[in-house]
């Protein structure tokens, strides 16, 4: 072989260990670049996974809030019916109280009288606005053939 033959050979060799070190530079860059890509998912995911167990606890807190709220009323609604019990029954027996318009087997006296105010349910309003109302009747009958 000649020099200059010996000469490239040695300059192709060189430039070829050259492009190697380079590929492999190359490579471990991007395993670098896949690493550092792998951690971030990895904190991503754990952010995730915390707010996640953030969000379900809020969740469980809320729904305990929830059940402690609906047994309050549970309970107030149980001491409001006892009251409504003890009040109305005396030795056993079924009592109304005076403005109670439903003391007949729990019907009201006529319809629409439990949609009155309550002040409207007692029966002295009730006896007034039907001698008001006759009145009036009586006067207008009077002017029409009086």
């Amino acid at each position: 072989m000649s020099d200059e033959n010996t000469q490239q050979t040695a300059e192709a060799e060189a430039r070829a260990a050259e492009i190697r070190e380079n590929v492999g530079m190359t490579d471990a860059r991007r395993a670098e670049e896949e690493v550092a890509r792998a951690q971030e998912d990895q904190e991503k995911a754990a952010k995730e996974e915390k707010k996640a167990a953030g969000k379900a606890q809020a969740l469980r807190e809320r729904t305990e809030r929830l059940r402690a709220e609906a047994e309050r009323m549970r309970a107030r609604a149980t001491a409001a019916a006892r009251e409504r019990t003890s009040r109305r029954t005396v030795s056993g027996e079924s009592v109304a109280s005076p403005g109670d318009a439903s003391a007949e087997g729990g019907k009201p006296a006529f319809p629409g009288a439990d949609r009155l105010p309550p002040a409207a349910q007692r029966p002295e309003v009730q006896a007034g606005a039907a001698f008001a109302g006759s009145f009036l009747l009586a006067q207008i009958l009077k002017r029409l053939f009086g």
